[in-house]
């Protein structure tokens, strides 16, 4: 049996800069154009439009933390990594 990864790799990247780089996360919180969702390490794959706004994460100590998404932006995961590209 398989050992559940305990952690996302996140990296948000807009136009201009890279505003997270590859950080562990425990868990992604985001809102999407038909709601919010969380995701989870070993996620189902997914690919969902997000709206502008907040994107919410617990980092490895379990801490809550957040990012601004200046613009709408697309989510990807394959349940290892979240990857957000912002238009």
């Amino acid at each position: 049996m398989a050992i559940a990864a305990k952690y996302l790799n996140l990296l948000v990247l807009s136009p201009e800069k890279t505003l997270l780089d590859n950080e562990p996360v425990l868990s992604v919180v985001a809102c999407g154009e038909e709601g919010s969702f969380g995701i989870l390490p070993k996620h189902q794959p997914l690919l969902a439009p997000l709206k502008q706004g907040v994107l919410e994460f617990r980092d490895l100590s379990g801490e809550k933390r957040s990012v601004t998404l200046p613009s709408k932006a697309i989510l990807s995961t394959d349940g290892d990594e979240v990857v957000v590209l912002c238009q």
